[in-house]
């Protein structure tokens, strides 16, 4: 888990503590709904811990499947070129087109 993310769980288990403590020293004193609104903002940080977990398992297993995908391309047999090599006329040809490419794209 990051560092960014640390801390932003512990800011969230801070303020779910905090809200659930709003919550027990309501209860009775204050309207109902703010007690359950109370109650309820304290559960949402709990859900808020959680997908931070989430995203750090995801996070994980996003490194994994990349490290693996790196480790099978560089064990890959190389694959045969597309066709045969082209020949002092082909290539000449090729150079000539390159040099001019811009110029056809300009007008």
């Amino acid at each position: 888990m990051s560092r960014g993310s640390r801390g932003l769980c512990a800011l969230y288990i801070a303020t779910s503590a905090w809200l659930a403590w709003t919550t027990v020293v309501g209860w009775g004193h204050e309207h109902p709904s703010i007690t359950f609104l109370n109650a309820a903002a304290s559960v949402v940080m709990v859900i808020a811990v959680v997908r931070e977990t989430v995203l750090k398992d995801e996070r994980r297993t996003i490194a994994r499947l990349i490290a693996e995908a790196t480790r099978r391309q560089a064990d890959a047999v190389p694959m045969p070129a597309d066709g045969d090599p082209l020949d002092d006329d082909e290539q000449a040809r090729f150079d000539e087109m390159v040099e001019h490419w811009d110029d056809r794209s300009a007008a």
